[in-house]
């Protein structure tokens, strides 16, 4: 998504709500706008979060990290990053050792990982970023099940099927069908109220960790 994109969005969201159309956003919110509702989770507190898995799981002297993120100024990830690098301060047996960024499309990271994993012995992945079951894929060829951490986002049947087999350590669930119902529901409201509150709300929902 380029800036000219981000600047047709804002522009037509606060067009949409200067005609009296409210506007609700999930997932990835615009606070910048005037939207009139967001629901999603705190993509800082989720980085956060991340960190505190593999401070916490962690049993070596020093663990040696890398970081998966984007490229582009999106700021979900940007915010997950800052909130995982500022977590993973407070624990000194791990150790940030590269950040790789890729394109919005993801790019080729399984090579990525299998080169990473092998050029810095690393033995943990953090991937902000769609794509943990590829990264999963270059774990389990590596025979590295059950002696790397990984930790990412979502979960599908491929994601299932890395974690039963212990190529992936733990993923932050964060309900997308919660999100999506919350913001219809809030529309819904705002739709039926006689007198529609105009101040914007904003709903976080619960993150999840699944191990």
């Amino acid at each position: 998504m380029t800036n000219s994109d981000l600047e047709n969005f804002f522009f037509l969201i606060n067009k949409a709500v200067d005609l009296s159309i409210p506007i609700a956003l999930y997932n990835a919110d615009m606070p910048n706008t005037k939207r009139s509702h967001f629901t999603g989770c705190n993509h800082y507190l989720s980085g956060r979060l991340a960190a505190e898995i593999f401070g916490k799981i962690l049993h070596k002297d020093k663990a040696h990290i890398s970081l998966f993120t984007i490229k582009d100024d999106i700021r979900p990830i940007k915010d997950r990053e800052l909130g995982f690098k500022t977590e993973l301060r407070n624990y000194s047996n791990t150790m940030l050792v590269e950040t790789k960024k890729f394109r919005r499309t993801g790019g080729d990271i399984y090579n990525a990982a299998k080169k990473s994993i092998l050029q810095h012995n690393l033995d943990s992945i953090f991937i902000a970023i769609a794509g943990l079951k590829d990264v999963a894929r270059a774990v389990d060829e590596l025979y590295l099940n059950n002696n790397f951490i990984l930790v990412g986002y979502d979960l599908n049947q491929r994601i299932k099927k890395y974690m039963n087999n212990s190529a992936i350590t733990a993923t932050i669930y964060q309900n997308p069908p919660e999100q999506s119902y919350q913001a219809i529901l809030s529309l819904f409201n705002t739709i039926n109220s006689v007198e529609p509150d105009t101040t914007p709300v904003v709903r976080y929902t619960n993150l999840q960790i699944i191990m």
